[in-house]
């Protein structure tokens, strides 16, 4: 039979062996996670190295592009670039980029703070680590964000004169932010316009989008009231001149992102069909009168205009009466004068 005293002494054993196991356990639990930490942050300062020294590699190196795969923590999932030279345009138009400070929000709370901080590094629950990276760019947006694949990123580096610019996969060179409004042209036809003319088509095909994207069209006449166009939100539309006035018309073309360009042109009608004249008996070169005020008297038409540049050898009748040869290049108030009969 075991004593009372040895069955105590047992017990105490027993609880000392469950004790120092279960110390053993938990201390055990810390410093493996301990280890696992301290191999996270050796991992995110190698990242950082490797991320300085490839782009100060490249600087300098015009024109060269490299691609390169840098390994990340394994719990790292995506690592966002910002470029801190452009913030104040990324704080002014905030607007055109929601995802900055909302989806990134503290990124977004990095650049309106002013911080140094130019990578960011997040795992499923957040922002694990920031650092700065001296000497890259990023093209228009200026952020952006590169996803871990199997525990690498693989980033483009292109060398510049004083920099190194990135890019990646999932850059979006197409963002609202970086958009230029698109260019309106008119071009019309035919050249000379009369009541007689009939139809005037009006063509907008030489309009752009700096991008390349579509782009749509609104036509209005603005002067004078009355007339209408036809297809006035296609790249061509027509319409047809009802009185001898100048028409005034007006093209807007929109590009995917809304923003937009106008440009006016002025249209003279005329109420003759007139396209050379002779003066004097000196024949001249053909001159539409389009861009000249006309004005018809009994069987003659005059123009009256300040003129830029006419073609030299041409005899034209100065405004004080005195008949002239224009040299070409030559600005003169000039008057020519035919007879119609």
């Amino acid at each position: 039979m075991f004593s009372r005293t040895g069955q105590i002494g047992q017990v105490i054993i027993t609880v000392f062996i469950l004790i120092v196991v279960v110390g053993l356990l938990f201390f055990g639990y810390f410093a493996i996670k301990d280890v696992g930490e301290t191999k996270e942050s050796v991992d995110i300062v190698k990242l950082e190295n490797d991320l300085e020294l490839a782009t100060q590699a490249q600087v300098g190196k015009f024109g060269s592009i490299e691609t390169k795969s840098f390994y990340v923590p394994s719990a790292i999932e995506e690592v966002c670039f910002v470029d801190m030279n452009f913030r104040y345009d990324l704080w002014d138009e905030r607007d055109k980029i929601p995802e900055l400070f909302e989806e990134y929000g503290i990124v977004g709370s990095a650049v309106e703070s002013g911080v140094e901080e130019n990578v960011f590094l997040f795992s499923k629950s957040g922002l694990e680590e920031s650092f700065v990276i001296e000497g890259f760019s990023l093209p228009c947006p200026w952020f952006g964000c590169v996803k871990s694949n199997h525990g690498r990123v693989e980033l483009e580096l292109k060398g510049v004169k004083d920099y190194t610019e990135l890019g990646f996969d999932d850059w979006n060179d197409n963002h609202a932010l970086c958009n230029e409004p698109p260019v309106a042209v008119i071009r019309y036809e035919p050249d000379l316009v009369t009541l007689n003319t009939g139809e005037v088509t009006l063509y907008g095909d030489r309009s752009s989008d700096p991008e390349g994207g579509e782009l749509r069209y609104l036509w209005e006449i603005v002067v004078p009231a009355g007339p209408t166009l036809s297809n006035d939100q296609e790249v061509v539309a027509t319409f047809t001149p009802l009185m001898e006035v100048d028409h005034k018309i007006k093209l807007t073309v929109w590009d995917e992102f809304d923003e937009f360009d106008e440009e006016v042109v002025v249209i003279p009608v005329s109420d003759c069909d007139l396209r050379s004249v002779n003066a004097f008996d000196t024949p001249v070169t053909t001159y539409t009168p389009s861009v000249l005020p006309i004005t018809r008297l009994s069987n003659s038409i005059t123009f009256i205009e300040k003129v830029k540049r006419i073609e030299g050898g041409e005899m034209w009748v100065r405004t004080e009466g005195e008949l002239v040869e224009v040299p070409a290049e030559a600005e003169y108030d000039v008057v020519l004068t035919t007879d119609l009969s």
